[in-house]
């Protein structure tokens, strides 16, 4: 849901406001051109996504649903743990019969024959359950693996959507990276040109400061979930 304040103006519009102010500066960009084509780029891939996704659950209950999500497939996994050895150790070989599945017959048919058992490659977390096995088949491994997607959404997608109305801390971020590759400093004071700017993408918006700053700590947020995984 997008509130007034985070609404931009229409394409041409900002698309001849943020010409106006960058000719207006005593030292405009040197491509101006190619940042204006970025940013109203950025602009319009927002607007698409608000279009697409604009009626969703505020993010605060997306992400309670998420966790939600998690915590199933966490109590999945704990519960694969105390099947028999031997249903652990044996693939799921009655799938390739399935007459309620869509998968095509040639991954069906070659999904009993997946048996994995190099445990060192595995990270940390994933070894949780497998010390009495010498081998487990693709159930796991699709437990795991929508494990460790839904955790990356959480942790890379969820997360910086709490204080959102959509996209548009995404928006600045991008911005930014705009910005910065044509030599614009990045600022959230007043009477910087990256700050003016923003007030022209978002011209409801009284005080764009601590939007600004948030964006600029998402956008150098560089997260590995392949190392921070914990399904405890």
């Amino acid at each position: 849901m997008r509130s007034r304040k985070t609404a931009s103006p229409s394409k041409q519009d900002l698309e001849q406001k943020i010409l106006v102010f960058f000719e207006g500066l005593r030292t405009p960009p040197a491509d101006l051109s190619g940042l204006l084509k970025e940013i109203t780029l950025h602009v319009s891939l927002r607007e698409r996504h608000l279009e697409d996704y604009g009626s969703d659950d505020p993010p605060a209950v997306q992400l309670e649903k998420v966790e939600n999500y998690l915590n199933c497939l966490k109590a999945l996994r704990k519960a694969w743990s105390f099947l028999p050895r031997s249903a652990r150790e044996v693939t799921l070989d009655n799938i390739a019969s399935s007459e309620s599945t869509l998968l095509p017959d040639i991954v069906t048919s070659k999904l009993p024959s997946l048996f994995y058992t190099d445990k060192d490659s595995l990270p940390d977390w994933r070894r949780r359950g497998l010390d009495h096995v010498s081998g487990w088949g693709y159930d796991l491994e699709m437990i795991d693996a929508l494990y460790e997607s839904g955790y990356w959404y959480k942790v890379n997608v969820s997360h910086k959507l709490i204080r959102t109305d959509g996209s548009h801390i995404g928006l600045v971020a991008n911005i930014a990276c705009a910005c910065e590759r044509h030599g614009i400093k990045l600022s959230a004071k007043p009477r910087s040109v990256f700050y003016r700017l923003i007030l022209i993408v978002f011209p409801q918006m009284n005080d764009p400061g601590a939007l600004i700053k948030l964006a600029l700590t998402v956008r150098n947020a560089e997260i590995s979930y392949l190392d921070n995984v914990i399904p405890a």
